[in-house]
Protein backbone atom coordinates (compact mmCIF):
# COMPACT_ATOMS: atom_id res chain seq x y z
CA UNK A 1 0.00 0.00 0.00
CA UNK A 2 0.99 3.64 -0.18
CA UNK A 3 1.92 3.73 3.54
CA UNK A 4 4.29 0.79 3.38
CA UNK A 5 7.92 1.66 4.39
CA UNK A 6 10.79 -0.31 2.98
CA UNK A 7 14.55 -0.07 3.24
CA UNK A 8 16.49 1.94 5.84
CA UNK A 9 15.20 4.94 7.83
CA UNK A 10 17.92 6.97 9.54
CA UNK A 11 18.43 10.10 11.76
CA UNK A 12 14.75 10.44 12.75
CA UNK A 13 14.00 10.83 16.47
CA UNK A 14 10.62 9.20 15.89
CA UNK A 15 9.43 6.76 13.28
CA UNK A 16 5.67 6.32 13.01
CA UNK A 17 4.46 4.16 10.18
CA UNK A 18 1.61 1.69 9.82
CA UNK A 19 1.17 1.14 13.55
CA UNK A 20 4.91 0.74 14.15
CA UNK A 21 6.31 3.61 16.30
CA UNK A 22 9.96 4.04 17.33
CA UNK A 23 11.17 6.73 19.76
CA UNK A 24 14.93 6.90 19.46
CA UNK A 25 17.24 7.83 22.40
CA UNK A 26 19.15 11.13 22.56
CA UNK A 27 21.44 11.53 19.59
CA UNK A 28 24.39 12.76 21.71
CA UNK A 29 25.00 11.72 25.32
CA UNK A 30 27.87 13.22 27.38
CA UNK A 31 28.81 11.43 30.59
CA UNK A 32 31.66 12.00 33.01
CA UNK A 33 34.57 9.60 33.32
CA UNK A 34 33.80 6.32 35.05
CA UNK A 35 30.23 6.25 33.74
CA UNK A 36 28.84 3.22 31.99
CA UNK A 37 27.74 3.38 28.34
CA UNK A 38 25.12 0.75 29.04
CA UNK A 39 21.89 1.40 27.07
CA UNK A 40 19.98 1.39 30.35
CA UNK A 41 21.86 4.61 31.13
CA UNK A 42 22.40 6.14 27.69
CA UNK A 43 18.98 5.20 26.34
CA UNK A 44 17.57 2.65 23.95
CA UNK A 45 14.85 2.72 21.27
CA UNK A 46 11.31 2.50 22.58
CA UNK A 47 9.02 0.56 20.23
CA UNK A 48 5.24 0.49 20.14
CA UNK A 49 3.81 -1.80 17.48
CA UNK A 50 0.50 -3.30 16.47
CA UNK A 51 2.52 -6.18 15.10
CA UNK A 52 4.47 -7.18 18.21
CA UNK A 53 7.40 -9.18 16.81
CA UNK A 54 10.37 -6.84 16.44
CA UNK A 55 14.11 -7.06 16.99
CA UNK A 56 16.47 -4.41 18.51
CA UNK A 57 20.24 -4.65 18.10
CA UNK A 58 23.13 -2.19 18.21
CA UNK A 59 26.75 -2.03 17.11
CA UNK A 60 29.48 0.10 18.74
CA UNK A 61 32.58 1.71 17.28
CA UNK A 62 34.83 3.14 19.99
CA UNK A 63 37.63 5.74 19.81
CA UNK A 64 39.83 7.31 22.52
CA UNK A 65 39.21 10.89 23.67
CA UNK A 66 41.76 13.45 24.90
CA UNK A 67 44.62 10.97 24.63
CA UNK A 68 43.33 9.14 27.71
CA UNK A 69 42.40 5.45 27.29
CA UNK A 70 39.83 5.81 30.08
CA UNK A 71 37.97 8.43 28.06
CA UNK A 72 36.28 7.40 24.83
CA UNK A 73 33.60 8.16 22.31
CA UNK A 74 31.21 5.49 21.09
CA UNK A 75 29.44 5.70 17.78
CA UNK A 76 26.47 3.44 18.43
CA UNK A 77 24.27 2.40 15.54
CA UNK A 78 20.87 1.08 16.46
CA UNK A 79 18.97 -1.41 14.31
CA UNK A 80 15.25 -1.97 14.76
CA UNK A 81 13.59 -4.54 12.51
CA UNK A 82 9.88 -5.00 12.12
CA UNK A 83 9.67 -8.78 11.94
CA UNK A 84 6.19 -8.63 10.45
CA UNK A 85 7.36 -7.08 7.19
CA UNK A 86 11.19 -7.13 7.65
CA UNK A 87 11.46 -3.33 7.42
CA UNK A 88 14.76 -2.16 8.95
CA UNK A 89 15.22 1.17 10.73
CA UNK A 90 18.57 2.52 11.94
CA UNK A 91 19.67 5.40 14.15
CA UNK A 92 23.14 6.75 14.97
CA UNK A 93 23.90 7.75 18.54
CA UNK A 94 27.14 9.27 19.93
CA UNK A 95 28.10 8.55 23.55
CA UNK A 96 31.03 10.43 25.05
CA UNK A 97 32.58 9.16 28.26
CA UNK A 98 34.72 12.19 28.85
CA UNK A 99 36.10 14.68 31.37
CA UNK A 100 33.33 17.20 31.96
CA UNK A 101 34.87 19.03 34.94
CA UNK A 102 38.07 21.08 35.30
CA UNK A 103 40.80 20.25 37.81
CA UNK A 104 40.36 21.58 41.35
CA UNK A 105 43.18 23.34 43.18
CA UNK A 106 43.96 21.77 46.55
CA UNK A 107 47.05 23.81 47.53
CA UNK A 108 47.55 26.43 48.73
CA UNK A 109 44.43 26.07 50.83
CA UNK A 110 44.22 29.80 51.49
CA UNK A 111 44.05 32.62 48.97
CA UNK A 112 46.53 34.77 50.91
CA UNK A 113 50.05 33.64 51.75
CA UNK A 114 52.10 35.73 54.17
CA UNK A 115 55.84 36.30 54.23
CA UNK A 116 57.81 38.52 56.60
CA UNK A 117 61.03 40.04 55.33
CA UNK A 118 63.76 38.45 57.48
CA UNK A 119 66.63 40.91 56.99
CA UNK A 120 67.22 44.60 56.37
CA UNK A 121 65.57 44.65 53.00
CA UNK A 122 62.34 45.90 51.46
CA UNK A 123 61.51 42.68 49.65
CA UNK A 124 62.36 39.03 49.53
CA UNK A 125 62.65 36.09 47.21
CA UNK A 126 60.00 33.45 47.62
CA UNK A 127 59.08 30.13 46.05
CA UNK A 128 55.39 29.35 45.71
CA UNK A 129 53.83 26.07 44.58
CA UNK A 130 50.26 25.18 43.67
CA UNK A 131 48.72 21.73 43.28
CA UNK A 132 45.46 20.55 41.72
CA UNK A 133 43.59 17.27 41.32
CA UNK A 134 41.48 16.04 38.42
CA UNK A 135 38.81 13.38 38.74
CA UNK A 136 39.59 11.77 35.40
CA UNK A 137 43.36 11.99 34.99
CA UNK A 138 46.60 12.50 36.89
CA UNK A 139 48.04 14.50 34.00
CA UNK A 140 47.60 18.23 34.55
CA UNK A 141 49.35 21.08 32.76
CA UNK A 142 50.13 24.12 34.90
CA UNK A 143 50.92 27.74 34.15
CA UNK A 144 51.16 30.89 36.23
CA UNK A 145 51.15 34.65 35.80
CA UNK A 146 54.71 35.13 37.09
CA UNK A 147 57.02 32.73 35.27
CA UNK A 148 54.61 31.53 32.60
CA UNK A 149 54.75 27.75 32.82
CA UNK A 150 54.66 25.30 35.69
CA UNK A 151 52.97 25.09 39.06
CA UNK A 152 55.99 26.55 40.87
CA UNK A 153 57.90 29.78 40.55
CA UNK A 154 60.65 31.64 42.39
CA UNK A 155 60.65 35.42 42.31
CA UNK A 156 61.57 38.57 44.20
CA UNK A 157 58.68 40.60 45.61
CA UNK A 158 58.75 44.04 47.18
CA UNK A 159 56.85 44.77 50.35
CA UNK A 160 53.09 44.85 49.73
CA UNK A 161 50.36 42.75 48.14
CA UNK A 162 51.01 40.91 44.89
CA UNK A 163 48.28 38.93 43.08
CA UNK A 164 49.47 35.72 41.43
CA UNK A 165 47.25 33.47 39.30
CA UNK A 166 47.81 29.75 38.73
CA UNK A 167 46.09 27.79 35.94
CA UNK A 168 45.49 24.03 35.75
CA UNK A 169 44.41 22.37 32.48
CA UNK A 170 43.39 18.73 32.09
CA UNK A 171 43.78 16.54 29.01
CA UNK A 172 40.39 17.58 27.67
CA UNK A 173 41.16 21.29 27.90
CA UNK A 174 39.10 22.07 31.00
CA UNK A 175 40.75 24.92 32.93
CA UNK A 176 40.61 26.03 36.55
CA UNK A 177 42.32 29.10 37.97
CA UNK A 178 43.39 30.16 41.45
CA UNK A 179 44.39 33.67 42.44
CA UNK A 180 46.72 33.90 45.41
CA UNK A 181 47.66 37.14 47.15
CA UNK A 182 51.33 37.14 48.13
CA UNK A 183 51.58 39.47 51.12
CA UNK A 184 55.11 40.66 51.90
CA UNK A 185 55.41 42.48 55.25
CA UNK A 186 58.29 44.34 56.89
CA UNK A 187 57.82 44.76 60.63
CA UNK A 188 61.04 46.47 61.67
CA UNK A 189 60.75 49.78 63.53
CA UNK A 190 62.10 52.99 62.03
CA UNK A 191 65.44 54.28 63.34
CA UNK A 192 65.17 57.46 65.42
CA UNK A 193 67.87 59.50 67.20
CA UNK A 194 67.35 62.67 69.20
CA UNK A 195 69.39 65.80 69.64
CA UNK A 196 71.48 65.95 72.77
CA UNK A 197 71.84 68.86 75.23
CA UNK A 198 68.72 70.75 74.23
CA UNK A 199 67.51 73.50 76.60
CA UNK A 200 63.83 74.36 76.87
CA UNK A 201 62.39 77.17 78.99
CA UNK A 202 59.03 77.47 80.61
CA UNK A 203 56.79 80.31 79.51
CA UNK A 204 54.95 82.72 81.82
CA UNK A 205 52.33 80.08 82.66
CA UNK A 206 55.04 77.50 83.28
CA UNK A 207 54.42 75.46 80.14
CA UNK A 208 56.72 74.68 77.28
CA UNK A 209 55.83 73.67 73.72
CA UNK A 210 58.13 71.00 72.30
CA UNK A 211 57.72 69.82 68.71
CA UNK A 212 59.24 66.70 67.12
CA UNK A 213 61.58 68.73 64.95
CA UNK A 214 62.91 70.41 68.12
CA UNK A 215 64.34 67.15 69.42
CA UNK A 216 64.60 64.93 66.33
CA UNK A 217 68.08 64.49 65.05
CA UNK A 218 67.66 61.60 62.60
CA UNK A 219 64.71 59.43 61.53
CA UNK A 220 64.61 56.99 58.69
CA UNK A 221 63.04 53.72 57.65
CA UNK A 222 64.59 51.42 55.12
CA UNK A 223 61.31 50.91 53.27
CA UNK A 224 59.52 54.22 53.80
CA UNK A 225 60.29 57.58 52.22
CA UNK A 226 61.13 60.31 54.71
CA UNK A 227 58.02 62.36 53.95
CA UNK A 228 55.83 59.46 55.04
CA UNK A 229 57.47 58.94 58.42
Amino acid sequence: SGNKQTGIQQFLRRVDTSGFVIDWPDEVVDLNCGSSPDPNITGRPQVSADCTPFDIQYQDNQSILCGNPELFSIERQWFVRNLCNQNLFTFNQVINITDLDPPVFTYPSTTTVNYEIPDFDCGMQITLTAEAEDECSDFITYSNSVSGSGNMFTGYFDRGEHPVTFYATDLCGNIDSLEVIVLITENKNPFVSCKQGQDFFLNEIEFVDIYPEDVLDTAFDLCTVDDSL
